[in-house]
């Protein structure tokens, strides 16, 4: 759901149901073996556009919706909400996965979430259905972390319109057999009451100075677990004696002082931290 898909097809957003129920079917028919809507339909829209979207999602059979968690605050209470869609695309087959990723202090993206319904989760236990011969380790310890392949775009990209209005410029089978997650990719959010666009800092935003769309960041996510190579973080104790040894290190080879070698000396060890 990107610029050129809000130039092509000339709608303010959100965008009528029954759109997205031609994109359930055109994946369908090109063979997606899981269709994952990273966007929040948690109520109704019109009823002939709602039942458009729930038989789509009823003919697949292999649509996951996004969930997420929203902070309410007024005068007399605070809490967190589950926004989950709209119990009639439920109802139809659609399966619900929490949609939400948490930020480190620096608000950079590593964490895997590890909620029993986190869409990673469902997305997964979708596929197995389709594919039962996949078996992946779902066993993922808290506090795993991201291994992510690459900055923005490094999973390939294709414009809504372009599978909608079938162009021509998507390869034959592109999707046959693959996970295809929709979601938003756009600079400024499309939503008035959401003021932050569906973007994100990764570990990458350092050497390439862009942003990440969530539905690439839950793709590495994906991509981590099926792969069953997750980050570990290490123990506390073994990173204080890590740094007890840079310390002790420094300490050493700066015992003659001399302020060229000893300021080299001193980037080479915290660049190693």
């Amino acid at each position: 759901i990107d610029e050129a898909s809000f130039s092509e097809l000339g709608l303010q957003w959100p965008w009528p149901r029954r759109l997205h129920a031609e994109l359930i079917d055109q994946l369908a028919a090109a063979g997606a073996t899981v269709i994952v809507l990273d966007i929040m339909l948690p109520e109704p829209s019109n009823t002939e556009d709602d039942k458009r979207f729930a038989d789509a999602i009823r003919h697949s059979g292999n649509v996951v919706l996004a969930a997420d968690r929203v902070y309410r605050e007024s005068s007399s209470i605070r809490q967190w909400l589950r926004l989950d869609p709209y119990p009639a695309f439920i109802d139809a087959g659609a399966q619900a996965g929490l949609a939400t990723v948490a930020l480190d202090q620096d608000l950079v993206v590593r964490q895997i979430p590890d909620s029993d319904n986190a869409l990673w989760r469902t997305v997964i236990a979708r596929l197995i259905r389709e594919h039962p011969e996949i078996t992946p380790n779902l066993d993922i310890p808290p506090g795993s972390l991201i291994r992510y392949v690459g900055g923005v775009q490094t999973f390939p990209y294709v414009s809504y319109h372009d599978v909608l209005k079938q162009t021509g410029s998507i390869p034959t089978n592109f999707f046959k057999d693959q996970i295809v997650i929709v979601g938003r990719d756009v600079k400024a959010s499309p939503e008035a009451e959401n003021a932050q666009a569906d973007l994100f800092a990764t570990p990458f935003l350092a050497s390439t100075g862009w942003l990440t769309p969530g539905a690439e960041i839950h793709a590495n996510i994906l991509e981590t677990v099926l792969g069953g190579n997750p980050i570990s973080r290490l123990p506390e104790g073994a990173i204080a004696t890590f740094l007890a040894l840079v310390a002790a290190a420094s300490a050493l080879a700066m015992r003659r002082w001399r302020p060229l070698l000893s300021a080299l000396i001193g980037l080479a060890l915290a660049s190693m931290v």
